[in-house]
């Protein structure tokens, strides 16, 4: 009888577990829509970031560009693709604004207008919040616009 007592208490532990466990990064943060502006190699590529931080956590983002091919969507590079380092997210930190807020910001300096051959591109982006107990908990990708580079 006492297996199955300590059985039981298992499985209500586990239980909570996967339940927290599974708890979506949208609790922590909410993003509507990334637009990027079309541009000419070598300028740099402007975006506007619709996104909603709805507590204070601290997280990373991991961001993808691809560009369409003759095969399909592919990467652009590696220097096109990013983890952030951690930081500290709070509903009163804006991101950049204007000039500042670009392609090339957003996912590291080393992916800008001038590395990019001309075509059409879209962007992923997802958001990843620590947590110190439990798996860290993930957004949902947001894709952005389509977007040229002439």
């Amino acid at each position: 009888m006492r297996g199955w007592g300590s059985a039981l208490a298992a499985a209500f532990f586990l239980t909570g577990w996967t339940v927290l466990a599974v708890i979506p990064g949208e609790l922590w943060i909410q993003a509507h829509t990334i637009q990027i502006s079309d541009s000419k190699a070598g300028n740099p590529v402007l975006m506007t970031v619709h996104r909603d931080v709805k507590k204070e956590f601290r997280g990373r983002y991991h961001t993808t560009l691809y560009r369409e091919t003759e095969l399909g969507w592919v990467a652009v590079s590696p220097q096109c693709e990013r983890v952030s380092s951690w930081i500290d997210y709070s509903p009163t930190r804006p991101l950049p604004v204007g000039d500042e807020l670009n392609l090339a910001w957003w996912v590291g300096g080393d992916c800008r207008g001038a590395e990019l051959v001309p075509g059409k591109y879209q962007l992923s982006t997802k958001w990843e919040i620590y947590r110190r107990v439990l798996p860290n908990a993930f957004s949902g990708a947001v894709l952005s616009n389509f977007f040229q580079i002439h």
